[in-house]
């Protein structure tokens, strides 16, 4: 494993509301304000630096930032750089942003066209906003009992599968205000942590506590396949993500009849609360040679190409590949919570990466050289239990108080 340390990680953050400011300055709504920026260590959480910027217009009436200890600077709509004590660090800030602080929002999910946002909260609750308007299309009360732990929109951007703390995962159809979920899926016993789509979504992958990942076929709500390790058939499930192998099951080899569709070239990476990341065929139901280990539990997974990318209980990131592994080391005292890929050209993976509180990161991995750069994005007032979607209108990030979208 190549490890790219980063010693003692900076932790930037800046005013959530500092472009409001700029804005305001811009308008002249005000004459001049300052804005803070912060910087901690992760070696270091209790001590923090901060720094005043002060905005105003120069004589020519563009904007200007002064300050004796940093240097701030626009790049561009909603992207800055700062430079502190010689290092600097480049930050993104929001396109948009919802306010949500009475709902609680645990999770949330946008339909590929852009028009319409859904919402869980920690009452199970879900709600479908039209994202132009911010109308509320429909809502569902204790859609489960219990908190939604994940919210995925089919393909065709008229079906919602919901993930609740009750243990159940439910069908709702988005073409309609009616407040009835289609379909509910039930069998797993413990919490279900992860939920994945295959193709057009006639399948799909749950993963539990219990130890087992289920396949299951929509129409019917039944369970194709279940998928436990051989070697640790109760080590909890806490993530999964799935991918195209270039080998493909016979079509006489596939396991599941005529309640399996677009399964032949899919495989499903599970990661364990143990460190293990499985490989299994989807199609041929079989425990692949294909297996990776980190010494920390897997918190989340996502997939680029022929890589597997990680997050993991003690702050690392690794992109695994069959050829050999990559470790960035983030925050060590809190767990890499969300990975989503937002770009894949075969060469570079941009992703998104949230790793504790007051740290959202967008990487960018460079396959040539094993390299991982990373940018700050900021404007949140607070950031813990980061549900990250991509949408037709960039990366979507809910927290609890407020629903955020960068481009």
């Amino acid at each position: 494993m190549i490890i790219v340390p980063t010693a003692d990680m900076a932790i930037v953050n800046i005013q959530d509301s500092f472009e409001d400011v700029i804005s305001d300055v811009e308008s002249k709504t005000i004459q001049s304000e300052s804005i803070w920026i912060a910087r901690r260590f992760s070696s270091d959480e209790d001590h923090q630096e901060f720094f005043l910027v002060n905005a105003s217009l120069d004589s020519k009436g563009t904007i200007k930032f002064d300050s004796p200890d940093v240097t701030f600077s626009r790049l561009e709509s909603h992207k800055y750089t700062v430079s502190i004590k010689g290092d600097t660090y480049e930050l993104v800030a929001p396109a948009f942003k919802i306010d949500t602080a009475k709902d609680s929002v645990s999770a949330v999910a946008m339909t590929k066209n852009g028009q319409s946002l859904i919402v869980g909260n920690e009452k199970g609750d879900i709600v479908h906003y039209d994202t132009e308007t911010k109308d509320k299309i429909w809502e569902v009360n204790q859609a489960h009992f219990g908190g939604i732990l994940k919210l995925v929109v089919f393909p065709s951007d008229r079906v919602l599968l919901s993930v609740g703390m009750d243990f159940q995962t439910k069908l709702w159809s988005l073409d309609t205000t009616t407040t009835a979920a289609t379909r509910t899926f039930v069998d797993q016993k413990k919490e279900i942590t992860d939920a994945a789509l295959i193709g057009n979504g006639r399948n799909f992958m749950t993963a539990s506590r219990d130890g087992s990942v289920n396949l299951w076929e929509c129409s019917t709500g039944s369970v194709v396949s279940k998928f436990q390790r051989i070697d640790n058939m109760a080590d909890p499930c806490t993530s999964l993500t799935i991918s195209t192998s270039s080998e493909k099951v016979a079509l006489s080899d596939l396991v599941g009849g005529d309640m399996i569709f677009e399964c032949e070239d899919k495989v499903v990476y599970v990661g364990y609360a143990s460190g293990t990341i499985q490989q299994y065929s989807v199609g041929g139901h079989y425990q692949t040679p294909v297996k990776y280990h980190y010494d920390a539990g897997v918190s989340c997974l996502a997939t680029f190409g022929d890589h597997v990318v990680a997050g993991y209980d003690n702050g690392r990131l690794v992109v695994w590949r069959e050829m050999g592994s990559y470790l960035l080391e983030l925050n060590e005292h809190y767990s890499v919570r969300n990975i989503q890929i937002e770009k894949w050209d075969g060469v570079r993976a941009s992703m998104v990466v949230s790793n504790g509180p007051d740290l959202l990161l967008r990487i960018t991995f460079d396959s040539s050289d094993g390299t991982f750069q990373y940018k700050f994005m900021v404007g949140l007032a607070e950031l813990f239990r980061v549900s990250l979607i991509t949408g037709g209108k960039g990366v979507v990030v809910a927290t609890h108080d407020e629903i955020v979208g960068y481009k």
